[in-house]
């Protein structure tokens, strides 16, 4: 049983990394009383993400997809986006062995 547990953590281990880097934002156009960003820009920044990353933005009520790019994060991540209407969306990036994704709403309510 032990030789089974020491094979999973050597297994599992390195997945537990996936996404350590983070993905932050800050409001560009500021933030509501209830700590929504404004309707419009949204810049995101992260690092420990290898050098080339896929960035995927969705507005969640549609699914509507608002950015599907490829991206050079040699200097970390860095980047704005236009997050209008308002509503809930996700941006995730990916990038073997990295994954990321951070959820914000915009407007007063998210919706």
């Amino acid at each position: 049983m032990k030789k089974v547990l020491t094979i999973a953590a050597l297994v599992l281990a390195p997945l537990t990394l996936v996404g350590s880097g983070g993905l932050n934002y800050t409001c560009v156009d500021g933030t509501m009383d209830g700590g929504n960003c404004y309707p419009g820009h949204v810049h995101f920044t992260g690092q420990g993400t290898p050098s080339t990353i896929h960035i995927t933005v969705t507005r969640n009520s549609d699914s509507t997809v608002y950015d599907d790019f490829d991206y050079d994060a040699s200097n970390g991540v860095d980047f704005t986006e236009v997050l209008y209407p308002r509503g809930n969306y996700t941006v995730t990036i990916t990038g073997y062995p990295y994954a990321a994704s951070q959820n914000l709403s915009t407007g007063s309510d998210g919706n």
